[in-house]
């Protein structure tokens, strides 16, 4: 990543992913990182995820609770981090300039339960066995977390800031775009209770400069 070609905001990000690396991996909460991927086209900036595959097919919103979606960010490696309990999370962030203009942060619970391994390279074979040998005993339905933004979709029905949960068209308002340390302290504050990890220094990233006044009345507070 040449920092010389991107702004602040995404210097910031990007250091913020490395140490939640770092102090996931060294309480046993990592199993697996994937570097962010960095982008540029003329003024414009990404932070994402790297995949050779051009041909998801179930990658869109319209799949959140699919299994099928989570197996397919798994084998592509659409991913950032893999929990110890092989949920996955993944950021997405888009600038123009200084500003951010795009984000879509996940959470992704893994929808198979009382996985046992010995060592990281069981996790392939586990996920190969998966349709062969899976019953529905096996399974735990937990909702991904979705949080989006993009400036030019709100409307009535879909507010600037919001968060996906249970079915794909629920939207729920939030107050203003998270960074990574807002969104990874939320995830493990709310689904990892029983983590011993101070928040205290986890300094957040006002992401743009430009939030506009929300119009919905019910909003969740970060």
């Amino acid at each position: 990543m040449n920092k010389k070609n991107i702004n602040y905001r995404m210097t910031a990000l990007y250091n913020q992913f490395n140490n939640l690396c770092e102090l996931l991996f060294k309480d046993h909460t990592l199993i697996m990182c994937n570097d962010l991927d960095f982008s540029s086209d003329k003024n414009f900036y990404y932070l994402s995820w790297k995949t050779n595959n051009k041909d998801t097919k179930f990658s869109a919103g319209k799949h959140l609770l699919k299994i099928d979606q989570y197996l397919e960010i798994y084998h592509n490696r659409m991913f950032h981090l893999m929990l110890n309990d092989f949920s996955l999370v993944r950021f997405n962030f888009v600038f123009e300039g200084s500003n951010l203009v795009k984000q879509n942060l996940l959470w992704w619970p893994c929808p198979i339960e009382k996985i046992v391994i010995k060592s990281l390279e069981d996790v392939d074979l586990i996920f190969e066995s998966l349709k062969d040998k899976i019953s529905c005993s096996d399974l735990q339905m937990r909702t991904p977390i979705r949080i989006d933004y993009d400036y030019k979709k709100e409307t009535e029905y879909h507010p600037l800031f919001h968060m996906h949960f249970e079915h794909p068209e629920t939207r729920i308002a939030v107050k203003k775009p998270l960074c990574i340390y807002g969104f990874m302290e939320f995830i493990l504050k709310n689904f990892y209770s029983d983590l011993n990890i101070d928040f205290e220094n986890w300094d957040k990233i006002k992401l743009t400069d430009n939030i506009p006044n929300i119009k919905h009345e019910q909003i969740l507070q970060f």
